[in-house]
């Protein structure tokens, strides 16, 4: 045996220290992304509190909303990127076109003013209780990948969200303000989640529930959605490059 380790050196297990470290460094890892999506969350909820939707300007620009969350997803996905190298990160300026509206969203436009859209808007709050908002991967070997951790915190920020909502009463311009942060951030996650469908639903389910909440609902016209989100697209550009 190696002078002054004994047999120690012999029962070594190169194996299971590594099976070790590799489980701390997973389970640290899904602490700092729980973290991430506690203080985001956080974020959110006191910048909803402290907006008065009743009197709310009308829409001119995204508000800080938007722009916080795009931020801080932004600010997570280059520290995260240094434990992914091998996974290229997506970029968070959409570079594609505007996404249409969802038929969801559209049905709720059009009846905005009518009772008949109950059932449809009871089928989605069903569907969006049930969305998963655990860490999904996409990685052969079943790891964090770097697009799962922002899926995940995305997924708990977009749910706080819902939940302010349905705790807020809006007037038409803070209707309209959230149509075009909803429009926002649909443009922007999905360029770099890996959950599409639960995404779009719960940001489908904050305009259902913003709709049911405000006491005089007006939509804005899509146009003017889209020329809204291009000009905050125009400055991530600048601030994200």
């Amino acid at each position: 045996a190696p002078h002054g380790l004994g047999g120690a050196a012999l029962g070594f297990d190169h194996s299971a220290m590594v099976r070790e470290m590799a489980h701390a460094r997973d389970s640290l890892l899904q602490r700092f992304v729980e973290m991430q999506a506690q203080q985001l969350s956080a974020r959110v909820s006191a910048r909803v509190q402290r907006t008065d939707w009743l009197l709310c300007p009308t829409p001119r620009a995204v508000t800080e909303l938007v722009q916080l969350v795009v931020s801080d997803l932004h600010q997570m996905q280059l520290l995260a990127a240094q434990l992914h190298s091998n996974e290229p990160a997506k970029p968070m300026v959409p570079m594609g076109p505007f996404p249409a509206l969802s038929s969801l969203m559209q049905l709720v436009q059009q009846r905005s003013r009518q009772q008949g859209s109950s059932i449809t808007k009871d089928l989605q709050r069903m569907f969006a209780r049930k969305v998963d908002l655990g860490m999904t991967s996409s990685a052969a070997d079943g790891q964090p990948t770097l697009s799962g951790m922002l899926t995940h915190v995305a997924k708990l920020t977009l749910k706080t969200l819902l939940e302010e909502v349905r705790a807020t009463t809006f007037g038409r311009a803070g209707f309209q303000q959230t149509q075009v942060d909803v429009s926002m951030l649909r443009w922007v996650l999905l360029t770099v989640v890996n959950d599409e469908e639960s995404v779009l639903a719960l940001l489908d389910e904050v305009f259902i529930s913003c709709q049911e909440r405000c006491l005089d609902v007006m939509p804005l016209e899509q146009a003017v959605i889209e020329a809204l989100c291009e000009s905050e697209r125009q400055r991530l550009l600048v601030s994200l490059s």
